[in-house]
C-alpha cells in the first residue's frame, strides 16, 4: 500500500503543477487546451503510477490488490488536486475563477448559438448557468465535496480498468509479494 501512496501523492503534486502551468498561461490557455493537456498529463501519470506498482510488486500482483492499490493512488491525488484547485479558487485567486466562469459562460453562449439554438433557449440556458455558477462561488464547499464523490466514482471504474493490465497471476512456485508459494499441486490433482 505504501506503493500506492507514494505514487498518488507523486500524481498529486503533478496536478498541483498542471494547475498552475495553467493558471500561468492565462484563462484562455486554460480554456482552450488546459484540459487536453491536464488529461495527456494525468493518462501518462497514471500509466507510470501503474507500471511503478507492478514493478515493486515484483510484477506479481492479483487483480483485486491492483485494483485497491491503482484506485488508493489515484484517489489520491485526485483529492490532492482538488483540494489545491479549491483552495487556490477560493482563498488565493477568486477572481481567477470568476473570470474562468465568465468566459465559459461566453464560449458556451456562442456555441450554443452556433449550433442553431433560438435566442429565447439560450438566453434560458444561460440565465441557468449564471444561477449556477454564482451558487457555486458563493458556497464552494457542496460542488467541492459532490466532486470529489463523483471522482471517486469514476476513478474506481478507471482503477477497474487499469488494473486489467496491472494485474498478473504468479505461476507455480513463485513468490508472492507477502511471500506466500503459490502450489499448482491442488489444481493437477484435479485434472
Amino acid at each position: 500500500m505504501q506503493v500506492a501512496i507514494r505514487y498518488g501523492l507523486i500524481v498529486g503534486v503533478i496536478n498541483i503543477l498542471t494547475a498552475v502551468f495553467g493558471y500561468v498561461m492565462g484563462v484562455e490557455f486554460t480554456m482552450s487546451y488546459y484540459s487536453i493537456i491536464s488529461s495527456i498529463v494525468s493518462l501518462g501519470a497514471i500509466i507510470f503510477a501503474c507500471n511503478r506498482i507492478k514493478a515493486e510488486n515484483k510484477g506479481v500482483i492479483k487483480y483485486f490488490d491492483a485494483v485497491k492499490m491503482v484506485f488508493v493512488a489515484l484517489m489520491l491525488s485526485y483529492v490532492i488536486g482538488s483540494s489545491y484547485n479549491f483552495i487556490f479558487n477560493n482563498f488565493i485567486a477568486p477572481e481567477y475563477a470568476q473570470e474562468m466562469t465568465k468566459v465559459s459562460l461566453e464560449k458556451a453562449t456562442g456555441f450554443m448559438e452556433s449550433m442553431g439554438m433560438p435566442e429565447s433557449e439560450v438566453d434560458k440556458a444561460m440565465d441557468k448557468a449564471r444561477q449556477d455558477a454564482e451558487e457555486a462561488l458563493e458556497k464552494p464547499l457542496f460542488p467541492f465535496l459532490q466532486s470529489i464523490m463523483l471522482g471517486a466514482v469514476a476513478l474506481f471504474v478507471v482503477a477497474l480498468l487499469a488494473a486489467i493490465f496491472v494485474q498478473r497471476k504468479p505461476v507455480a512456485g513463485e513468490f508472492l509479494y507477502d511471500d506466500e508459494i503459490v502450489d499448482d499441486s491442488d489444481s493437477n490433482k484435479e485434472s
